[in-house]
């Protein structure tokens, strides 16, 4: 499946973020972590999860990306590279123990 992902990225297909799951924020990550094994890379990813997603839901004027008048949940990194992904601490029991609500 993450070779036809791929490809379709490559073809210049336009792919989205989403979920339904109970926890949104995790599963949200762990797309963006799928996304980026596949062989995107993380700027890629970001456009996805970001701009690409709030167009592609009729919300691009209000979300999406960073600008005068749009809503945003912004998240720091210190990192200086966004071509090795940050991954969310695991708690005793293995799970990421992470996860956001905006």
């Amino acid at each position: 499946m993450a070779s036809y992902v791929k490809r379709m990225y490559d073809a210049g297909i336009r792919l989205n973020l989403g979920t339904d799951a109970h926890d949104a924020g995790k599963a949200a990550l762990s797309e963006m972590l799928l996304l980026h094994e596949a062989g995107i890379p993380m700027i890629g990813v970001f456009r996805i999860a970001t701009l690409d997603t709030a167009q592609d839901i009729g919300h691009g004027s209000e979300y999406g990306s960073i600008e005068v008048g749009k809503r945003a949940d912004l998240i720091l990194f210190r990192r200086k590279s966004t071509k090795q992904p940050w991954r969310p601490p695991r708690d005793k029991d293995g799970d990421q123990g992470w996860s956001g609500v905006g």
